[in-house]
């Protein structure tokens, strides 16, 4: 439960970076993690169903292997590039963040993408450029919550809002950034690398649900 609280207050986790760890206690936080993120996804599409909201989403996968390859590997990479790299501040922090940001800015300007797409990663943008550059004081908290809204919010190019209520893309979005916060929380107790894994496990366990459903 303790990893559950550092979602809420991240600034925990680096009080607790210097103490022990195993791939026992690693592997139970990861499957509790998962668990808590899919009971809040599930919990989502139910409130979504029940009243009614108007959510549809037109950019579903397709089932093909670039469909694959772009969810479950290149998707993971670049979004905890652009998203969780940031969080700590480091030289490799930035290199990750900059190519993940030229990544994004080439693919949604070749695919027209919505306007939230550029809007999201554009504030992300002056974040950063504000906290590397003129190295502003910043409480980490704040910042991984900006994060997981960011991350949620580019999101809402997924929707075709000819069909969506505003409370349906509230109710699409809000587990996308709940899982932004646990995506934080792995990068910050763990590695970048980690999290990275974990994101493209959850798309993979996803897409094959869509797969076989």
């Amino acid at each position: 439960m303790g990893f559950l609280v550092s979602i809420i207050n991240p600034k925990k986790i680096v009080n607790q970076l210097n103490e022990k760890y195993n791939y026992k206690k690693y592997f139970i936080d990861l499957l509790f993690l998962s668990i808590t993120v899919c009971l809040v996804t599930f919990l989502s599409i139910f409130i979504a169903n029940h009243w009614q909201l108007e959510l549809r989403q037109v950019r579903f996968p397709q089932k093909n292997i670039s469909y694959f390859l772009m969810g479950v590997v290149v998707a993971p990479i670049i979004e905890e590039f652009v998203f969780r790299a940031p969080l700590k501040r480091t030289k490799i922090s930035f290199w990750c963040f900059g190519f993940g940001l030229i990544y994004f800015s080439i693919r949604f300007l070749s695919k027209n993408h919505s306007i939230y797409g550029f809007l999201g990663i554009g504030t992300l943008s002056l974040v950063l450029v504000l906290l590397y550059r003129c190295k502003i004081h910043f409480k980490l908290n704040g910042l991984v919550y900006l994060s997981a809204l960011l991350f949620g919010f580019v999101h809402l190019q997924n929707l075709d809002f000819d069909y969506t209520s505003a409370f349906g893309a509230i109710a699409y979005i809000f587990p996308i950034c709940f899982g932004g916060l646990v995506l934080s929380s792995i990068r910050l107790k763990y590695s970048l690398l980690a999290a990275i894994l974990f994101h493209s496990l959850h798309n993979l366990v996803g897409y094959a649900l869509f797969l076989f459903g």
